[in-house]
């Protein structure tokens, strides 16, 4: 992919989205678009959300799912290029796992020190202070959900690439984390925690899912 330059606008959590609907609002449409006009190269979205159960923890944050949502992106993307046509655009694709609403990890552990599960939905139960370990099942429909969303993205919103998030305690990232991945293959679970290929094993799947889906040009950071 080439771009005009090297200069790039970082992913920054904007909260900025319509509450009810989950669409960003013309104000962020407005905010990409004066980065697009100012000349960055690449522009990288906040991150958007996966999909509207397990992996949010936050109001006001985006998902790319549903037609209103992808038209809102499109509208986002159309306007940046409009303000420069050589800025290339990325989604960043988000999934918090132990710090949703609905915590869920690897394995079974207690939710992260310091996050209050009830300051982020008051109707949570009590009972999401300890994030449920992940079957292969779920595992398999969180990479259906990347997956989903990677291709509105692309395909019908006009993004040029995908971003995963990959860091900062979030699902792909503790799977390298053994306090959180405990998974063993003796138990017949995937991507277990008994060496580093293995525990790497999430991220590289997902990575090919994107990949099978996407084409070999898109690129996916």
């Amino acid at each position: 992919m080439a771009m005009p330059n090297r200069t790039f606008f970082a992913p920054m959590t904007r909260r900025a989205a319509d509450p009810a609907t989950r669409c960003p609002t013309e104000a962020v449409r407005d905010y990409y678009t004066r980065r697009a006009a100012g000349g960055f190269g690449l522009i990288i979205t906040e991150g958007v959300f996966v999909n509207n159960h397990n992996a949010m923890n936050k109001e006001m944050c985006p998902l790319c799912r549903t037609d209103e949502q992808i038209a809102a992106w499109k509208a986002v993307v159309d306007s940046c290029k409009a303000a420069n046509p050589h800025v290339k655009m990325c989604i960043q694709l988000w999934h918090v796992g132990v710090w949703s609403i609905k915590p869920i990890g690897p394995s079974q552990s207690p939710v992260p020190a310091g996050f209050n599960i009830k300051a982020a939905d008051p109707n949570a139960a009590l009972s999401a202070a300890i994030a449920k370990g992940a079957t292969d099942a779920d595992l398999e429909g969180i990479i259906n959900d990347f997956t989903i969303t990677a291709v509105n993205a692309v395909t019908k919103a006009g993004f040029d690439c995908v971003e995963i998030h990959g860091a900062h305690g979030y699902l792909v990232d503790i799977f390298s984390d053994l306090f959180y991945n405990r998974r063993k293959l003796k138990d017949g679970q995937a991507f277990s925690s008994e060496s580093t290929g293995a525990r790497a094993g999430f991220g590289a799947a997902l990575t090919e899912s994107l990949r099978a889906a996407l084409g070999p040009k898109v690129p996916i950071l």
